[in-house]
């Protein structure tokens, strides 16, 4: 069995960890995570954190994102509960 080499945050949903790092104050460009965030990912979860209305325009957690980052669950999962 050959070892897969992605590494697991470019595997998985990028919602909960923008989510989770923007709402400390930081852009994800400027936090430095071990692996690299494929952009791709990034924008989609820029994309999807902005339909839900946790974060606006320019890229800031709004009241919404701000509780929805106190959720142990995926934004759209927090997003139906609240």
């Amino acid at each position: 069995m050959e070892a897969d080499k992605t590494a697991e945050i470019n595997r998985t949903n990028s919602e909960m960890v923008l989510l989770k790092i923007l709402g400390q104050g930081v852009q994800v460009t400027d936090f430095e995570l071990i692996d690299k965030m494929d952009p791709a990912n990034i924008e989609l979860g820029y994309k999807t954190l902005k339909e839900l209305g946790a974060i606006d325009g320019n890229l800031k957690p709004t009241d919404k994102g701000r509780l929805m980052a106190e959720f142990p669950t995926e934004p759209t999962m927090t997003n139906v509960i609240l």
